[in-house]
């Protein structure tokens, strides 16, 4: 029956596998546990896992014993659904049974865990596997957790899973390497930063596009423009481009710097090389040019943006042109822009809001102001915004 079933659910797949177990159990056939787990695993298949516990339910009822083949099934079943905490549970629990998974499946686990943000409770559970299978773990595994843990701004916390690592004879790789670097970059610790750069060189790995890019985002954020200048060289100087990312940050951090000629000037040199510019890359001009009081500037490349195909407008695009268009008393302008999100199904957010009953109140338009602050979920900001409008628009009586 066993082999049966093994091939009917290669040929025909995971529907007709119940249908024959339906039809089996009719007969008085009991299935065995081998046959129970394929049975787990058709269900598994088609996404109804619950159906797959009742089928547990049925094999300890009849005095057996799960194995680490109903585990995987089961878990990876929860897992697949979105369900990982109840997946950890039933691990646990089988686990209790003294059921041994196989290292698969913790990695599985701990993948998933990272996923959702339960980053402590995946480095737990690696410890958890190094005891339980004698494994010391990959570069991988220890990367999904420092990955998990950087992403999240816990960066100390990914240092020391990568000490962990380095300890527990585990070699980093670029990739690992590239997540310290990437974290403490971003978070303006440089120093530190070159310390792990300058320990990958030492180890023979070469840095790659992604380990450039952290270190050459960190350094325009502190302005260090000559450091950036010599890191892009000495990326150069091994055969590596500069991409769209490497772009988009030097752009968006000199818009920032108020450096917009050289902005403008690192945007022409991205399009000589043949690199597209992706929606990034306009926000952060636009907004630089905005900011720049360079509004007529930033109308054009707004059109210039509508009229690419490969560019779809965000809330975000919109709201840098209502902003800018708010603060230049072109207020119908801005209004313009909220009925044209209108026709696009653009939800307006709370930044939205704010900015035209500001923009609305400030130029004299109050009535409208008043109707836009209706219209919004209105929250402490918003109503702060429309009273200092009134102020600032000579109507302290209704501000009152």
């Amino acid at each position: 029956f066993n082999h049966l079933f093994g091939s009917v659910m290669k040929l025909k797949g995971s529907t007709e596998v119940i249908s024959m177990y339906t039809r089996m159990k009719h007969k008085g056939i009991d299935p065995d546990l081998c046959t129970s787990n394929i049975l787990i695993n058709a269900f598994r298949n088609l996404e109804k896992i619950d159906y797959g516990f009742c089928v547990l339910g049925d094999i300890m009822k009849r005095g057996m014993e799960p194995d680490s083949v109903t585990a995987d099934y089961l878990v990876l079943g929860l897992c697949f659904q979105g369900k990982v905490m109840d997946a950890l549970q039933v691990f646990d629990k089988l686990s209790e049974r003294g059921i041994k998974s196989d290292v698969s499946l913790y990695k599985t686990l701990i993948s998933k865990l990272c996923s959702i943000g339960k980053t402590r409770m995946a480095l737990d559970l690696h410890r958890r596997m190094i005891v339980a299978t004698d494994c010391k773990g990959n570069v991988f595994t220890y990367g999904s957790i420092i990955s998990s843990f950087v992403r999240n701004r816990w960066i100390d916390e990914g240092i020391a899973v990568f000490e962990e690592m380095t300890a527990n004879g585990v070699s980093p790789n670029v990739f690992a390497f590239g997540l310290v670097i990437h974290g403490l970059s971003s978070s303006g610790r440089l120093e530190e930063a070159r310390k792990y750069f300058d320990e990958m060189v030492s180890q023979k790995i070469s840095p790659d596009l992604f380990v450039y890019n952290s270190l050459i985002y960190g350094l325009c954020k502190e302005g260090l423009w000559e450091d950036v200048a010599e890191m892009i060289k000495e990326m150069e100087s091994k055969g590596m481009s500069p991409d769209v990312c490497t772009y988009n940050t030097l752009i968006a951090r000199l818009c920032k710097a108020d450096k917009l000629n050289e902005a403008t000037a690192v945007y022409d040199s991205m399009i000589s090389r043949g690199l597209e510019p992706d929606l990034q890359t306009y926000n952060s001009l636009l907004d630089g040019l905005l900011t720049g009081c360079r509004l007529t500037d930033a109308a054009k490349l707004f059109k210039l943006m509508r009229h690419d195909d490969d560019i779809e407008l965000n809330v975000v695009t919109y709201n840098i042109m209502i902003n800018g268009y708010c603060k230049h008393g072109n207020v119908e302008d801005a209004m313009e822009l909220i009925r044209e999100m209108n026709c696009k199904g653009l939800e307006l957010d709370s930044y939205t809001y704010t900015t035209m009953i500001r923009g609305s109140s400030q130029a004299g338009n109050c009535d409208v102001a008043r109707e836009i602050f209706d219209a919004s979920n209105s929250n402490i900001i918003q109503f702060n915004a429309l009273i200092d409008g009134l102020m600032k628009s000579g109507k302290p009586g209704d501000a009152k």
